[in-house]
């Protein structure tokens, strides 16, 4: 899959819309890409571990729904970068799944990252 480098050092992404929010793209690299539960059963995580938090570029909405639709792992705290500068007020306008935005709530907001937590 095409990695995209951003003109500026800090962001490069596999969206090219967000390597290039920053800037032009400087180019592309072939990289191997792997789904998060299957990393997680690698090295043994239990499915209702306490923290997961993900910073990828653009990327983290789909990776969190495709975790919880395609796996039994449940983390008690995920924090997302996707509060777009605290605007974000529920996880559907961001692409959230039903299923997760049934399992999870926004308990605080940053500038950039939404804080949820396990319901229940």
């Amino acid at each position: 899959m095409p990695f995209y480098i951003g003109a500026n050092d800090d962001v490069s992404s596999l969206d090219p819309k967000a390597a290039g929010a920053w800037g032009a793209l400087r180019g592309s690299v072939e990289v191997p890409v792997r789904r998060l539960h299957s990393l997680l059963d690698q090295h043994r995580v239990p499915a209702d571990f306490d923290i997961l938090s993900l910073d990828i570029e653009g990327m983290d909405v789909r990776v969190f729904n495709d975790l919880i639709t395609n796996s039994d792992y449940r983390p008690r705290i995920v924090v997302i970068e996707a509060a777009y500068n605290g605007t974000t007020k529920r996880l559907s306008d961001v692409g959230v799944d039903a299923k997760a935005c049934d399992l999870y709530s926004i308990v605080d907001i940053t500038h950039a990252n939404l804080i949820l937590s396990l319901q229940g």
